[in-house]
C-alpha cells in the first residue's frame, strides 16, 4: 500500500470491522471510503481520523435529494475528507469541499438495473482525479460512468476498456 496513488474502501455498516482494519492497514495512502448508502459509523469515523481521505461517498433516494446537502456537511464535518460527496442517482451527484458546494447532473438514460451505481461512479470519480482533473471534472465522469453502467444489460462493474468512452478529460 505505500505506493498506492489511492485506495478505495467500502465501508458499509455490515462490514465496518473489516472495513477499519483496511482503513488502518491504508496508513498514509489517500483514501475513497464509500458508505454505500448507510450512515457513517462512528468507528469508520475514528479509524479515518488521521487519515488522508479524498472523497468520503454516500448515496441517497431520489425522492431525499433535498436533503443532500445537509448529508454532505455532516460527513464532511465529521471527517474533514477533501470532497463528501452525495449521489443522487438520476439527479446526479454533489460535493462539498473547502472551495464550496459542487453540483453535476446525471445523463439522461434508460436505466435497466442500479447495482453496482456507487462503485461505478466511484471508478469515473476516482479515474479522473487520478489523472489530474478537478472535483467538477470527477463528479461529471462518476456521473457519465455510474450512467453507462445502469444503462448496459449486465450489472457488471466496468473494466478498464469501458472507462474511456464515458471519462472524458
Amino acid at each position: 500500500m505505500t505506493t498506492a496513488r489511492l485506495a478505495y474502501i467500502d465501508c458499509y455498516t455490515a462490514i465496518t470491522e473489516a472495513a477499519v482494519r483496511a482503513i488502518r492497514f491504508a496508513e498514509r495512502t489517500p483514501l475513497i471510503l464509500n458508505l454505500g448508502s448507510d450512515k457513517l459509523h462512528p468507528d469508520i469515523q475514528q479509524a479515518a481520523q488521521d487519515c488522508r481521505v479524498v472523497a468520503i461517498q454516500t448515496s441517497i433516494d431520489e425522492t431525499d435529494a433535498s436533503d443532500a446537502e445537509a448529508l454532505a456537511t455532516g460527513m464532511y464535518d465529521r471527517v474533514r475528507p477533501q470532497a463528501a460527496v452525495v449521489t443522487l442517482g438520476r439527479h446526479g451527484a454533489i460535493a462539498l469541499t473547502r472551495d464550496g458546494l459542487h453540483r453535476t447532473s446525471a445523463p439522461q438514460a434508460l436505466v435497466r438495473h442500479t447495482h453496482g451505481a456507487g462503485a461505478a461512479f466511484s471508478a469515473g470519480y476516482a479515474h479522473t482525479l487520478l489523472r489530474g482533473g478537478t472535483v467538477d471534472e470527477a463528479l461529471a465522469a462518476g456521473c457519465r460512468l455510474g450512467t453507462d453502467h445502469c444503462a448496459g444489460r449486465n450489472p457488471i462493474i466496468p473494466a478498464q476498456r469501458q472507462l474511456q468512452p464515458a471519462i472524458r478529460l
